[in-house]
């Protein structure tokens, strides 16, 4: 099962890189977690940093074995959110956060491993 952002727009600056991402109702992800009251799992938010910070930050990861995630609020379908990630290459830590509006939805950190 393939669950991808639709990418509006990015925006990159020194380490850091702004996304601006749809998530349409129909993402496979949605379905099940919860009936009834579906909402973005955490390990899917995880999934789409580690693949993101890839993509935009070239810090590649197998795999988030060391992360930290606080959870403000729920992303829902239909949602549009803003992720900002933070990649701190002297620490290995990426930093992340996303956002509905101003509002923080929910923000963590991922260890990076040595190269």
């Amino acid at each position: 099962m393939m669950c991808a952002p639709i990418v509006r727009s990015v925006a990159a600056a020194e380490g850091q890189v702004t996304l601006q991402l749809d998530l349409p109702e129909d993402l496979p992800c949605f379905r099940g977690h919860y009936p009834g009251f579906p909402v973005l799992p955490g390990v899917v938010q995880i999934d789409w940093v580690m693949r993101l910070a890839a993509a935009h930050l070239q810090c590649s990861q197998p795999s988030a074995t060391d992360f930290r995630i606080k959870f403000k609020r729920v992303i829902a379908p239909n949602s549009k959110v803003t992720l900002t990630l933070r990649h701190d290459a002297a620490r290995r830590r990426l930093d992340f956060v996303y956002r509905s509006g101003d509002i923080v939805s929910s923000q963590g950190q991922v260890t990076l491993s040595a190269s």
